[in-house]
């Protein structure tokens, strides 16, 4: 029989003497009990597949004139036929070659857009047209492609009509034939890994795609860093803030060459980074992580502020090793430290070197604001006005304690800008670190030397006196008295100077006397005596008297009580503990005995009974022997003081940081200076005499 390409093979199956004939796939139906499937065989290196079930029977491979025999396999179970050698029943299959002429073969495969065309071929009932995975059969000479754009290997078969002298014809084939405009397909994408600070998206790479894929950040409208070429499914961006959307935008590049493809459509997908952890997330004790945090200052070796745009914290470890404007990440406990939170036992980690940080605007540092700390307090960046004395500040009637000493502002009035970190319940002050300290410039000042003259009855010498006030802000100042009948005053305050010149010698017998009053135009309170005296021919002057004030009264002994101890005719107290102390050199000593060792914070010295006459000149020296580092305040007054006010108008302050040398105190003198009180402000020793000069009245 003669059979079309279409047609099944010819199987005759032999069984206990009764055979069936298969003609095609429409043909017998094999009556078995049991299905058999998935049988194969090789006949001359062509595989051919057999599978038979209950109700048919299909057999597919290439044509050709052998014979292959199979025999049923009843010790398989199940059955299967096999090329088993035994007596048992065998299977023949039989090839037939088909000696029809075959059609011509289709010419002129061309292809528009999405069309492929072809000539007609004489005696062609239809046309099979294989593009790809499509198969179809047409009887006109064109088709049009359901599948995608792309590259496709084609084959156009012309079909014979059936029981016609003509068989099918040889295929016409073209291989990666291009159809329509082949472009990459646009990714699907997926949310990948996403935390705090990096998102990720995801798709199926599509094969073609072999320049890769353009991946690019965007946060809202604006375009996020540089765009990144990948060529895997998969696109991370870091170092992103925390809690933002973000929009991914994903296409694949066009492929350039004799196989090139368009480039994909974007597509986007949106990620969310997580909210971190935030300083002000933390409201009790217990474990945080905390990342991207700035040092902001380090009031020492264990202790550094660090914040982040919603707070600060304190973190506490031993050698931290932390400089301001490093960032870090801070995983551990927190504790609560006097009312603030504090990293105690947490771990440092990603900590990188970065600049200074941008304090932003600071709090005002009032005498209120800070005396709020003594029931509630804060880490807070603030900028603050006051004395300096020692590692205190005073403002107002608080005091702000530095960390680290700062020897160039010490008995000056300072501007500062820090943060303040908590209170010292029992020193009472609220503990500081600066960022910046500088002396206040505009603070008013005033100062005049020297502070007398006095004449011979003849004399008519010009005495010249200096004065100076601060370098910026309001630095007037005006003089009282500007006439007198005896002498000619001259003020020029571009050079600084009072110039006072007798009129003549003086001949009566009563000395010619005046007082100058100079005073800071900015502070009324603020102002310095000049007293001037020519003598007359028959009288005395009153001649300005020096007390010297040391422990030529004290033993070596500490006293056990407030002690009281003359000098000029002037009575002093001295506080519980004072003793006498040898003085280590005479050099710049106000005497030969010993000066006064007094004890620490808190120890005072006051005069009880007035000075008589009017203090013109208040001098300390620092005993060679004492420390360093003893801060020390002095109130004036033209009354008797009760006790020592660091925020009184007339108070001089210093550190007393140069041992073996004189402090003047003068310039804190009031017009009519008569009692003083001196204090020692910090845990240190002091060692000191006091030389006093007055004009008697």
């Amino acid at each position: 029989a003669y059979m079309h390409e279409s047609d099944y093979l010819v199987v005759t199956i032999k069984s206990n003497g009764e055979g069936w004939l298969f003609e095609n796939a429409e043909g017998k139906y094999l009556k078995l009990t049991t299905t058999k499937t998935g049988l194969s065989f090789d006949a001359e290196g062509t595989t051919w597949t057999i599978s038979i079930d209950n109700s048919a029977a299909t057999i597919s491979g290439q044509y050709n004139t052998t014979s292959t025999s199979l025999q049923w396999n009843t010790g398989a179970n199940p059955m299967r036929l096999s090329n088993y050698t035994s007596t048992q029943s065998a299977v023949y299959i039989y090839v037939v070659d088909d000696p029809r002429t075959a059609l011509d073969t289709p010419e002129n495969l061309s292809i528009s857009n999405m069309t492929l065309s072809w000539n007609a071929v004489p005696n062609a009932k239809e046309y099979k047209v294989t593009i790809g995975s499509e198969v179809a059969t047409v009887s006109e000479t064109s088709y049009t492609l359901s599948l995608e754009a792309d590259y496709y290997n084609v084959s156009v078969i012309a079909v014979a009509e059936e029981g016609s002298a003509f068989k099918n014809s040889v295929a016409a084939t073209l291989t990666d034939a291009k159809f329509g405009t082949p472009t990459l397909k646009t990714p699907t994408l997926n949310e990948g890994a996403v935390d705090e600070f990096s998102v990720n998206a995801t798709w199926t790479v599509d094969p073609r795609a072999t320049a890769g894929y353009n991946c690019e950040l965007y946060k809202g409208e604006t375009k996020v860093g540089d765009s990144k070429t990948v060529t895997t499914g998969s696109v991370s961006f870091k170092d992103l803030d925390d809690g933002v959307t973000y929009t991914v935008k994903v296409n694949a590049i066009a492929v350039e060459g004799a196989k090139a493809y368009a480039a994909s459509a974007v597509n986007t997908i949106d990620l969310t980074t997580t909210p971190a952890s935030k300083v002000s997330d933390v409201t009790e004790a217990t474990t945080y992580t905390i990342k991207n945090l700035t040092v902001y200052a380090v009031p020492n070796t264990s202790l550094a502020i660090l914040g982040d745009a919603t707070g600060y914290i304190l973190f506490y470890k031993n050698n931290h090793g932390l400089s301001v404007g490093n960032t870090l990440d801070v995983a551990g406990p927190v504790v609560d430290y006097y009312g603030l939170w504090e990293f105690k036992g947490a771990t440092a980690s990603n900590v990188k070197t970065g600049p200074t940080p941008d304090y932003g605007e600071p709090v005002e540092a009032t005498n209120e604001f800070l005396a709020s700390f003594a029931t509630k307090p804060l880490i807070k960046y603030i900028h603050a006005i006051g004395e300096q004395s020692g590692q205190d500040i005073t403002v107002g009637e608080n005091k702000l304690h530095l960390s680290a000493e700062n020897s160039s502002t010490d008995g000056k009035t300072v501007i500062v800008y820090g943060f303040t970190y908590g209170y010292h319940s029992t020193k009472k002050y609220v503990q500081f670190v600066a960022t910046s300290i500088a002396e206040d410039l505009t603070s008013p000042k005033l100062s005049v030397s020297p502070t007398s003259k006095t004449w011979a009855s003849d004399e008519t010498t010009a005495a010249v006196f200096n004065v100076t006030t601060n370098t910026e802000g309001e630095k007037d100042w005006s003089v009282s008295s500007e006439n007198l009948d005896w002498a000619t005053i001259d003020i020029d305050k571009t050079e600084g100077t009072i110039t006072v010149t007798p009129n003549g010698p003086n001949n009566e017998e009563i000395a010619n006397e005046a007082t100058l009053t100079v005073t800071h135009s900015a502070d009324i309170n603020l102002s310095k005596t000049i007293t001037l005296t020519q003598k007359g021919t028959g009288s005395t002057s009153k001649e300005p008297v020096v007390i010297i004030l040391d422990a030529k009264d004290l033993s070596t002994t500490a006293t056990t009580g407030d002690s009281e101890v003359s000098a000029g005719n002037v009575t002093f107290v001295l506080s519980k503990g004072a003793k006498a102390q040898s003085s280590t050199s005479a050099t710049n000593a106000f005497s030969t005995n010993a000066s006064i060792l007094i004890g620490k914070s808190g120890a005072y010295i006051y005069n009880k009974t007035a000075i008589p006459g009017v203090i013109t000149k208040f001098e300390i020296y620092a005993n060679a022997g004492a420390s360093t580092k003893v801060s020390v305040g002095v109130n004036f007054s033209n009354s008797p003081i009760e006790s020592y006010s660091a925020t009184a108008a007339n108070t001089y302050t210093a550190t007393l940081s140069t041992v073996n040398k004189v402090y003047d105190c003068t310039e804190k003198l009031p017009s009519d200076a008569k009692y003083f009180w001196y204090q020692v402000t910090n845990a240190n020793n002091s060692q000191v005499q006091f030389r006093i000069t007055y004009i008697p009245e």
